[in-house]
């Protein structure tokens, strides 16, 4: 059935469906700066779908399969990038028993990358910090200067 716009109802309903299948929660944090944070956009994509995995899916350590799946990229690539995630710290890999089952688990953990983020944070805010010091101490010095041109009513 079509609608004034020529659209199915049909198709209306799955797009319905797919929106509230609700969404993740990426940090505002990291998209602005994983750039900052020496991430590639592979990188970055990748960090996002185990956000995905983990948050939305409740699978914590999903295949590199599964991961490679859902991206563009080859995946080759996909596992190289993985490996360079764990290798610098970005991405842990937990490994502990499942208290349900009794069995070895694994699990993708992104503290690294959250570490990385906030002290990327203060980074940033110290520079800032000292960047107005270093401005008023160059507007006491103009202050100054105009002190002493009018005490002696000429420019120095």
């Amino acid at each position: 059935m079509k609608d004034k716009n020529g659209a199915s109802k049909s198709y209306e309903i799955i797009l319905w469906n797919a929106l509230r299948a609700g969404s993740v929660a990426v940090p505002q944090l990291f998209l602005v700066r994983y750039k900052k944070l020496g991430l590639s956009e592979l990188e970055a994509m990748l960090i996002i779908q185990l956000m995905e995995f983990v948050e939305r899916e409740r699978v914590d350590f999903p295949t590199h399969e599964e991961i490679q799946s859902r991206m563009a990229a080859a995946p080759s690539d996909v596992i190289a990038a993985l490996q360079r995630l764990v290798h610098q710290g970005f991405i842990n890999i937990d490994s502990g028993i499942n208290p349900e089952t009794g069995l070895h688990c694994e699990r993708y953990n992104l503290d690294g990358l959250y570490g990385k983020l906030a002290a990327a944070l203060v980074d940033e805010e110290e520079k800032r910090q000292e960047a107005e010091r270093q401005e008023r101490e160059r507007g006491a010095e103009r202050n100054m200067f105009v002190i002493f041109e009018k005490e002696f009513s000429r420019p120095l």
